[in-house]
């Protein structure tokens, strides 16, 4: 779901708040429903400041704390120079290694420093988007944040056109996917029609 380095952080974020709604412990889903939001960030002259979001599900609400632009940006180019030394890191330990015939220790050092350092801050500059709080990064049980999708993220969904709800599709393919949907928790779903579904990305 995400794009390695979802680009420079600019005045407003597209998020989804998710609503756990169940799972289908047979095929491995947890099913959540989604609404879109668009979060606008705070003057640059705070660091963050906390917004509480409604869920529309459940009507719980949870607060998160939205990074200013200066913030946010400077949380994301940290993250890439810490990638990029990382990464160099392990370009220079195996240039060393092959300069002393692999018998340095030095070089073995920065290789095995490397491999921790540049996965590990790659990750957080691939899921950096400046809002931190409940399930920003790991979803979970309850609700989750996550950025809207590009249109880079190829992952293909069915989506409930009365509620929004979002079903990837998974084993069993198109089939088992609207079966699913099919079953979803709609609160507009008429009462003797099936909800509508609208296949994308």
């Amino acid at each position: 779901m995400f794009t390695m380095g979802r680009g420079i952080p600019t005045a407003e974020v597209e998020v989804q708040l998710m609503h756990h709604a169940g799972g289908t412990p047979q095929l491995g889903f947890d099913l959540y429903r989604v609404q879109a939001i668009v979060l606008g960030r705070p003057t640059n002259d705070v660091y963050s400041a906390p917004v509480p979001l409604s869920c529309a599900t459940c009507g719980d609400r949870i607060e998160y704390q939205v990074l200013s632009v200066v913030a946010a940006r400077l949380r994301w180019g940290l993250w890439v120079a810490l990638t990029v030394a990382g990464l160099a890191a392990m370009v220079w330990g195996t240039a060393l290694l092959i300069q002393t015939g692999g018998t340095g220790d030095a070089g073995v050092g920065l290789i095995v420093a490397g491999i921790f350092t540049a996965p590990t801050f790659g990750l957080l500059w691939a899921t950096e988007y400046g809002v931190s709080g409940p399930g920003t990064r790991l979803v979970g049980l309850g609700h989750a944040l996550r950025p809207q999708p590009t249109s880079d993220d190829l992952t293909p969904v069915m989506t409930c056109e009365r509620c929004g709800h979002r079903e990837p599709f998974g084993a069993g393919g198109f089939a088992a996917t609207k079966a699913r949907m099919a079953h979803h928790p709609c609160p507009s779903r008429p009462t003797n029609h099936g909800p509508g579904l609208t296949p994308g990305r």
